[in-house]
């Protein structure tokens, strides 16, 4: 889908957020047609382009056509209830 965006999240225990640009879900992502959105591709700077950790200002760069958001730790079940 042309002009579509896609991207990767994850939500740990801690309550922080990483954005991923490498890997094999960003590469589905992107086998599927979505681009990075242009905040988040703003963040990857790096040779490699490592995850990047948000910090609560920046958790509008999760704004994309498509948001796929991995949760870990214990807390998963409930995360997306206590902080949707």
């Amino acid at each position: 889908p042309a002009g579509r965006t896609g991207l990767l999240a994850a939500l740990l225990e801690d309550g922080s957020y990483y954005v991923y640009a490498e890997g094999p879900a960003p590469a589905l992502l992107a086998d599927l047609g979505l681009a990075l959105p242009p905040a988040a591709e703003a963040l990857f700077t790096g040779e490699n382009r490592p995850p990047v950790l948000l910090s609560p200002e920046q958790l509008g760069v999760l704004e994309a056509d498509v948001l796929v958001v991995g949760l870990y730790g214990a807390f998963a079940d409930t995360a997306t209830i206590d902080d949707p």
